[in-house]
């Protein structure tokens, strides 16, 4: 069970935050090289994240993220949609606790750091209340 949840953290915290910072839907991270090789850096910093943790993801996880993004392609994340409303995400839930993780067990995550803080900034704009908190 345990390792379930962590396959679906791990592709939420792929797929949600790179398609929020795009500003694109789910598919379009397969058609561009430089989003695809985000999504690979940042799906290889959290398998680092799981292992660190005792965590075995699923066999194939990495292929289940790209096929996901293949059947929901002209979806708009949730986490986008959040931005587009000006609503809180859930980034804190889910790349959070991924970067919570990270740094119990002293992995280095500058991907998944980098993601959580341009998606954190893009809500502040986008709730214009919020500026100026953290």
């Amino acid at each position: 069970m345990r390792a379930r949840m962590w396959d679906k953290l791990v592709v939420n915290c792929l797929i949600n935050p790179i398609t929020a910072v795009l500003g694109v839907e789910n598919g379009r991270l397969l058609e561009d090289m430089e989003a695809l090789s985000v999504l690979r850096d940042a799906f290889e910093e959290a398998v680092r994240i799981a292992r660190a943790e005792g965590v075995r993801l699923s066999d194939g996880l990495w292929e289940a993220a790209l096929e996901i993004c293949r059947k929901t392609a002209r979806n708009r994340s949730s986490m986008l949609q959040d931005l587009d409303r000006g609503r809180k995400t859930e980034i804190d839930a889910l790349t959070g606790a991924l970067l919570e993780a990270a740094e119990r067990r002293g992995v280095d995550t500058p991907v998944n750091r980098t993601l959580h803080r341009l998606v954190r900034m893009l809500e502040r704009r986008a709730r214009p209340e919020t500026e100026g908190r953290s």
